[in-house]
């Protein structure tokens, strides 16, 4: 039969050592944010955004996939510049590490701090001896794991929202962007062909003074007019070369690519329905991630109130002593740090005064959001007027006013100055329509964003143009 003391020592191990196993048992959340990374970008791909499975062991500057080769060796669209920038994009990747290190938090959170070693070993004269060990942990880490455990789920699905949104705002950027390097790419070629038809003009012109057909003024407007279109075809390269490398920027792309914008869409036949406006504003997902963080702290206050009276530290675990000829000695132990000077007060009034402050900016966020989601709405039906105002009556106007005017210059009732003046008007609605195109399709992104996203871009069937190209006159 065994001694009381033996008893004691027997149950005190398999106290602790049940409690150690609970501990370990409990530690099963995982490191990796493959999962976390999944669920954001099923979240942004239900409001639109392309499903891409991102490669955590990508490397910065890592030359383009062979699949993202092939893209570029193709005219892009927006959707194929959106899909590039979604996987590439190097501001967006440095986002997708807030889920790893919420995940990491998490699985730290289900952790316990691990074991405590000690022991001693005495002697004195002749044989007299006396050692002991002991073993121990922090029990205080498996009762308030489960709260610990809570905040630290919240954090890691405020994350998924707070990447999500980053994925949409990267598309919305990503469509503006290309919308303004389309645009700015017609527009340089447009002035390019009549810095060109200028020049052809103006040494016709220096052909009809030198046979004494024209005079000093007609010849002097002539080459004016074609100096000032030289001059502007040089600005819009520059203003294309600029807006070109803000897409280079977006899709991630170090060096320069050869890849080439294709023309800009014909506006859809219909725009959104844009029912409920508010109502859709108020589920994007920074506004979810506010709400997470709103819970987030609940969450750590309602953990703090419920720990500040609890030991700072509460250790538990097992000692055996051994002292020469004796009986060995083995029993619990039991070590506590008492908060008594640092009753958790000043902590959790600072909790406190962040939850009311996370609820006002979550306030804030909702009124802001709602009020961008009118402004987008009002701003899409005003491109959408604009460019067919251009589409359809600017543009043929100026066309025909053109052709008038050269017919009057061909029985001699106008001169050279009207003829120019007429196809400086006409270039002019030819690059306002340029503009309003773009300007609708730069409203529709910003509408995205505002709703969140989902508002149907791909889905639109494009309206017939109802105009011929202008040629160049």
């Amino acid at each position: 039969m065994l001694p009381m003391s033996e008893h004691a020592g027997i149950r005190s191990a398999r106290l602790l050592s049940a409690l150690v196993l609970v501990g370990v048992a409990s530690s099963c959340a995982t490191t990796h944010p493959d999962e976390a990374l999944h669920d954001a970008g099923m979240l942004a791909g239900a409001r639109g955004a392309p499903m891409v499975v991102w490669r955590i062991d990508a490397e910065p500057g890592a030359p383009p996939t062979d699949a993202v080769q092939t893209l570029l060796a193709r005219p892009l669209d927006a959707d194929t510049a959106v899909a590039i920038a979604v996987e590439r994009n190097p501001e967006l990747r440095a986002t997708l590490e807030r889920a790893g290190i919420a995940q990491a938090d998490l699985a730290q959170a289900t952790r316990i701090s691990g074991l405590t070693l000690g022991g001693s070993w005495l002697s004195g004269s002749g044989d007299a001896h006396k050692t002991s060990w002991n073993v121990g942990f922090e029990l205080l880490d498996i009762l308030i794991m489960p709260l610990r455990k809570r905040v630290a789920e919240a954090a890691v699905q405020q994350a998924k929202l707070e990447i999500g949104q980053a994925v949409l705002d990267l598309v919305a950027e990503t469509r503006t962007a290309f919308a303004r390097a389309q645009a700015s790419r017609a527009v340089a070629d447009r002035l390019r062909e009549a810095a060109a038809a200028e020049q052809a003009a103006a040494e016709f012109a220096e052909a009809l003074f030198a046979a004494g057909n024209l005079g000093e003024l007609e010849r002097a407007q002539a080459r004016a007019a074609s100096a000032e279109r030289r001059a502007e075809s040089v600005r819009a390269e520059l203003d294309a070369s600029a807006d070109r490398e803000a897409v280079q920027r977006l899709l991630g792309l170090r060096d320069a690519a050869g890849w080439t914008a294709a023309p800009l869409a014909p506006l859809p036949e219909q725009d959104p329905p844009l029912a409920e406006i508010d109502g859709a504003a108020s589920r994007r997902l920074d506004l979810e991630a506010a709400r997470f963080a709103v819970e987030t702290l609940e969450h750590a206050i309602s953990a703090k109130r419920k720990t500040r009276f609890l030991p700072v530290a509460l250790e538990v675990g097992v000692e055996r002593e051994d002292e020469g000829d004796r009986p060995q000695i083995t029993g619990p132990t039991l070590a506590l740090r008492l908060p008594l000077f640092d009753t958790g007060k000043a902590s959790l009034a600072r909790l406190d005064s962040e939850l009311r402050q996370a609820r006002w900016q979550l306030e804030a966020r909702v009124v802001a959001a709602r009020s961008d989601a009118r402004i987008a709405s009002a701003g899409l039906r005003a491109a959408r007027e604009q460019e067919e105002l251009a589409r359809t009556e600017l543009v043929p106007q100026r066309s025909r006013a053109l052709d008038l005017t050269l017919r009057s210059y061909n029985m001699m009732l106008v001169g050279a100055p009207a003829v120019l003046l007429a196809k400086q008007t006409e270039l002019d609605a030819e690059r306002g329509a340029i503009a309003a195109q773009r300007d609708y399709w730069i409203a529709r992104a910003e509408l995205d964003r505002a709703l969140g996203g989902g508002s149907g871009v791909a889905t639109a069937e494009p309206a017939k143009a109802e105009t011929k190209k202008g040629g160049t006159r």
